[in-house]
């Protein structure tokens, strides 16, 4: 037994010496359970989450070199009221660009204006070709007199064909109706094209005499009839010579 107490003094006398030269070393470091670790739970605070609902919600600005959406909330029926009370308007925004707005629907008052307004040429794209059919304004011009023939129908008639001028006191289309006998047309040449100057041109005649007339038609629609005109084919008479001794 003495023996056991007698070792364990020694062991316990170096463990001593030992501590003891380390401490005096200045460059030594004791971790103690270096290779332990521990975990504590944390419990919540009531007082605490309560002061923290208490502060109330601010805009708070995060990243302010990148794009961040952040989503609105609904605007209150008092403002939407008044912004719902303002005439719609245009706006003009990025002038430097092109923007496509729809309009809205033209108010019946203002449309009822429009309409009250007459015709009118528009020049669109001056430096560029572009055609647009365009309409006779009847209901400006308001003309309601029928053409006449200013100037007697000159026929040239040779061979089996014939051509006929006259002219106009408008612009007018023609209708040249032809036959052979006095008060029958059955057969007509005709132009669309809206002239002053007209020549019709009748071809494929086998006989001499025809009788002619001329429907004119202005630009309103007023249509006249001329009278009935002779057309003839120039006849040359052979007198025979004769000779005195």
């Amino acid at each position: 037994m003495k023996r056991y107490f007698a070792l364990l003094g020694c062991i316990v006398l170096l463990l001593v010496y030992s501590v003891l030269s380390l401490s005096a070393d200045p460059t030594v470091i004791i971790v103690e359970h270096a290779d332990l670790y521990e975990t504590n739970a944390l419990t919540d605070s009531p007082t605490l989450m309560g002061l923290l609902n208490a502060v109330a919600d601010r805009m708070t600005l995060t990243y302010g070199d990148t794009v961040r959406h952040l989503s609105l909330a609904a605007v209150p029926p008092a403002l939407s009221t008044l912004l719902n009370a303002v005439a719609d308007r245009i706006r003009l925004t990025y002038g430097d660009r092109v923007r496509h707005l729809p309009l809205t629907v033209v108010p019946p008052a203002l449309q009822t204006e429009l309409n009250a307004i007459a015709d009118r040429f528009v020049l669109q794209y001056p430096d560029d070709n572009r055609r647009f059919t365009l309409n006779y304004p009847l209901a400006i011009i308001g003309d309601s007199t029928p053409p006449n023939i200013i100037t007697t129908p000159q026929a040239n008639f040779t061979g089996s064909t014939a051509r006929i001028t006259w002219t106009t006191n408008e612009f007018t289309t023609y209708v040249l109706q032809y036959g052979v006998s006095s008060g029958s047309y059955p057969n007509q040449v005709s132009s669309s094209l809206f002239n002053r100057q007209h020549t019709a041109v009748i071809p494929g005649l086998t006989g001499d005499l025809y009788y002619y007339r001329i429907v004119s038609t202005d630009l309103s629609g007023n249509t006249s009839t001329s009278q009935e005109y002779v057309l003839e084919a120039e006849q040359n008479i052979f007198l025979p010579v004769i000779l005195r001794p």
